[in-house]
């Protein structure tokens, strides 16, 4: 199981993370989770690169600002990583998934 995986488990749909109403914001919650399958394959270049295009769609897509931030971190860019995290939690300030990736990089 990959550390991603409380992301987006279980085959949830996008209204049960963020109550996204959009077809934007359904987009980018959509390209957020092919940005964590990326990351569990170690791709991380495109988990970046997909996670951009889904902030571009949807800038408040609390799921795209973690995949960007777990992203950068694996790519050792720790402060871009951290400043991801941080938008995700001003998106949604208890969002356990930017929490805890937050906390294991600050470690």
């Amino acid at each position: 199981m990959s550390w991603f995986s409380s992301l987006f488990g279980g085959g949830a749909k996008p209204e049960e993370f963020g109550g996204y109403r959009t077809k934007a914001e359904e987009d980018a919650w959509a390209q957020a989770m092919v940005g964590a399958q990326f990351i569990s394959e170690r791709n991380f270049k495109d988990a970046l690169a997909i996670s951009e295009q889904a902030l571009t769609k949807s800038p408040r897509c609390k799921e795209a600002w973690v995949v960007k931030g777990g992203a950068l971190a694996l790519l050792n860019r720790r402060a871009e990583a951290l400043t991801c995290y941080n938008k995700a939690l001003e998106i949604d300030p208890v969002y356990d998934e930017a929490l805890t990736q937050r906390r294991m990089l600050q470690q």
